[in-house]
């Protein structure tokens, strides 16, 4: 028998059964978790770590939070009014 226990059997099922293009949300909040933790644990090596932030950022462009194109964040330092900056410094202690 290939499945020799309830667990493998309902396993097997729930592949067949299921669509695996798009895996129900709780699996893939459980599969962030675990990169979570696994990326806690990658030691300090820029050439890794670097190759991490660009696949997550690639990963937030697809749920439409990835970063503002073409938009600086100096930019609005140097559009910002004095009473805005000044709001900002106050704000920052």
């Amino acid at each position: 028998f290939d499945y020799p226990s309830v667990s493998a059997l309902a396993g097997f099922l729930d592949t067949q059964l299921t669509d695996q293009h798009t895996p129900p949300p709780h699996t893939l909040l459980t599969t962030l978790g675990g990169l979570e933790e696994r990326i806690r644990g990658v030691r300090e090596d820029d050439t890794l770590r670097g190759q991490i932030t660009e696949q997550l950022q690639r990963l937030l462009e697809l749920t439409g939070a990835g970063p503002n194109e073409g938009h600086d964040a100096t930019d609005d330092l140097d559009s910002a009014s004095d009473e805005e900056l000044f709001a900002l410094v106050d704000g920052a202690e």
